[in-house]
């Protein structure tokens, strides 16, 4: 392969992931309105302390079942700020996983 090429293809990766990190950073500079959730789902979260995007990430990345913990915060609660979150492209799956594996104790 020419060293050319190479760098072509090296370059394209790079701008994969300068996009991926420039939308994730997007994410975390987002307040919690800006979701668009219910009402109901929007105020469980501002009472509980969150106020932008990046604090629950923080929650879910350092402490998965702390979403799971918060007060009020119903399974369909739940599902709307999951479903709003992997759309901002958030990992969500350690969520997830804990609550299938809650349904299936």
């Amino acid at each position: 392969m020419k060293t050319t090429q190479k760098l072509e293809e090296y370059h394209v990766d790079c701008s994969k992931a300068a996009e991926t990190i420039r939308i994730n950073k997007e994410a975390e500079k987002k307040r919690i309105f800006e979701l668009c959730l219910s009402t109901r789902s929007y105020n469980i979260i501002m009472t509980s302390g969150f106020e932008y995007v990046d604090d629950i990430e923080r929650l879910i990345r350092d402490n998965p079942e702390g979403l799971l913990q918060i007060k009020g915060l119903g399974e369909k609660s739940r599902e709307e700020l999951l479903s709003k979150l992997e759309a901002e492209g958030i990992d969500v799956s350690a969520v997830r996983k804990l609550m299938k594996r809650n349904i299936d104790d």
